[in-house]
């Protein structure tokens, strides 16, 4: 009897060592599942928005935000504010000598497609041909796959969340208009698990 009580303290031990273990183990594994099956797209977009006032303070500037679709699946919440927060970061840096900053934002979802795009008007200080010229070797730098060797920059960070936040097919397409509007437009393809 004395011997079956040691038996069930060592079984016992056991299992709370075990517990522990599985308890530390989870300290070193990050999850891509925030437990949400799905998300409205103005949560995102308010996410963004506060990342955006927190590391930009006063220079936040006036985004106009739409989308035609409610919500996304829950597993493209943190890839799509990533992808929204690099847009507008990207307008800001591009535009450091202007406070009265304007950006139209929009998600839109046709033919399992959805289209993330970002526009804004550049600085009437700024040269167009150079812009121009800018924007047209970062689209040649994408298009033959040099995303990764441009130094971190917002296309890259974007291509990689592309590739492997959203694991779909993407392409992303950049112009300048002759009106000084620059625009960037995001497609990722194979979204077939959104309804519309």
């Amino acid at each position: 009897e004395q011997l079956s009580h040691y038996v069930d303290t060592i079984v016992n031990a056991r299992e709370k060592i075990h517990e522990n273990f599985e308890t530390i183990e989870g300290w070193f594994f990050l999850t891509n599942d925030l437990g949400i099956e799905s998300f409205e797209l103005d949560n995102a977009f308010l996410v963004c928005k506060k990342q955006i006032e927190n590391c930009y303070g006063h220079r936040i500037p006036e985004i106009k935000f739409n989308s035609e679709i409610k919500s996304l699946p829950g597993l493209y919440f943190e890839g799509l504010c990533k992808i929204l927060f690099l847009l507008i970061q990207n307008v800001i840096i591009h535009n450091e000598s202007s406070f009265n900053i304007k950006v139209d934002l929009s998600v839109l979802y046709s033919n399992n497609t959805l289209s993330i795009a970002c526009s804004n008007p550049i600085n009437e200080s700024s040269d167009f041909q150079e812009c121009r010229n800018k924007i047209e070797e970062a689209q040649n730098n994408l298009t033959v796959n040099r995303a990764r060797v441009e130094g971190g920059s917002g296309l890259s960070k974007i291509k990689v969340i592309a590739e492997f936040d959203f694991k779909k097919s993407f392409d992303i397409n950049l112009n300048l208009s002759p009106d000084r509007i620059f625009s960037v437009r995001i497609n990722v393809s194979d979204m077939n698990d959104i309804s519309d």
